[in-house]
């Protein structure tokens, strides 16, 4: 029945990981582009983090 749950949780946690190896792979700049790679690896790791802890029930 959760199941999509965990699912949902794997989407989110793809895209904003190839989201976040995009802004790493065309030439990180930090003043540049650290508004975009900030909030990404927030998202990333706390997706990954949420998705451990559905994993583990």
């Amino acid at each position: 029945m959760r199941d999509w749950i965990k699912w949902l949780l794997v989407v989110i946690l793809v895209v904003s990981a190839c989201s976040l190896l995009k802004v790493y792979t065309v030439g990180y700049v930090a003043e540049a582009h650290l508004a975009r790679a900030m909030p990404l690896a927030v998202v990333t790791g706390l997706s990954a983090i949420a998705l451990a802890i559905h994993s583990k029930r």
